[in-house]
């Protein structure tokens, strides 16, 4: 099964760890914290040209920022079962 992330991008949901936020404005220090470091030690991928990013969608070997809704990614997931 693949989660459509944004353009002409799929990953595979099981390699899916988390999914985060990023357009809400409330994130909490402890999430800014582990992206500055997640991404010293993992690939970054902006999904879209202008860099603007909604989301985050965390695997093992990359961190994929995208302007797609959390909900809209968590109901793309779903809908796969």
């Amino acid at each position: 099964m693949f989660l459509h992330i944004g353009r002409n991008m799929i990953i595979p949901l099981n390699d899916v760890i988390a999914i985060l936020d990023l357009g809400s404005g409330d994130q909490q220090e402890t999430t800014k914290e582990y992206l500055k470091y997640a991404s010293w030690y993992k690939e970054i991928v902006y999904v879209n040209k202008n860099k603007n990013k909604r989301s985050a969608v965390i695997t093992d070997k990359k961190i994929f920022f995208t302007h797609i809704s959390v909900y809209t990614l968590i109901k793309r997931s779903q809908s796969i079962y």
